[in-house]
């Protein structure tokens, strides 16, 4: 379980997302990326002078992750994995097995899992699982939003959850780049959740 002071309240997921990488990487480390997958993970890496390896998700493979293609993508530089369930564009929900696998690859190169979260509660199917429910490492971090769970888009109110070594990290990036979520946002959060 997760304590509070393992969360960060953000400008939306997206500030999670770019607190996150910015507090596990340095110019010229490396990222893996979905692909397809929601373009803006690409510009907080072009951002942060990283360098992007995609991992192709086929339709051949239900549009999972394929493992093989990430061990050969993988290097000494790489620091993190996004994984998105449900994804955005595609809406493919990562089941339990392929998750955990997921967790296991990271693990052994001492990957960290930056899972975005953002559309846990659109779902159309069962099987949504966050892969911080089957980390055995304590190398995943969640990032959440109220925009899409709460429709609260234009409120800019999202969430991550850290490991307790990682999350004081991203609380303090976060101060000099936005402060705060603004009150109003906040006491809306309150009132949805």
């Amino acid at each position: 379980e997760a304590t509070v002071e393992q969360g960060t309240e953000t400008v939306g997921a997206v500030q999670g997302l770019f607190c996150t990488l910015l507090a596990l990487t340095e110019p010229g480390d490396r990222v893996l990326l979905p692909d397809p997958g929601w373009p803006n993970y690409s510009m907080m890496a072009h951002i942060l002078h990283l360098e992007k390896d995609y991992y192709v998700l086929r339709p051949e493979n239900g549009f999972l992750p394929d493992l093989d293609e990430m061990e050969a993508a993988v290097t000494p530089r790489t620091k993190a994995i996004i994984v998105n369930s449900p994804s955005n564009p595609l809406g493919t929900i990562i089941s339990a097995d392929p998750l955990r696998k997921v967790c296991e690859f990271a693990q052994r190169h001492q990957l960290y899992v930056i899972s975005d979260e953002a559309y846990e509660h659109v779902l159309f199917e069962p099987g949504f699982v966050s892969p911080a429910a089957l980390d055995a490492s304590d190398r995943v971090v969640s990032v959440f939003t109220l925009s899409k769970s709460y429709a609260m888009t234009g409120w800019r109110v999202g969430y991550g959850v850290a490991p307790k070594t990682l999350s004081p990290i991203i609380q303090r990036l976060q101060e000099p780049q936005i402060s705060c979520v603004n009150t109003p946002s906040q006491v809306a959060a309150v009132a949805a959740l």
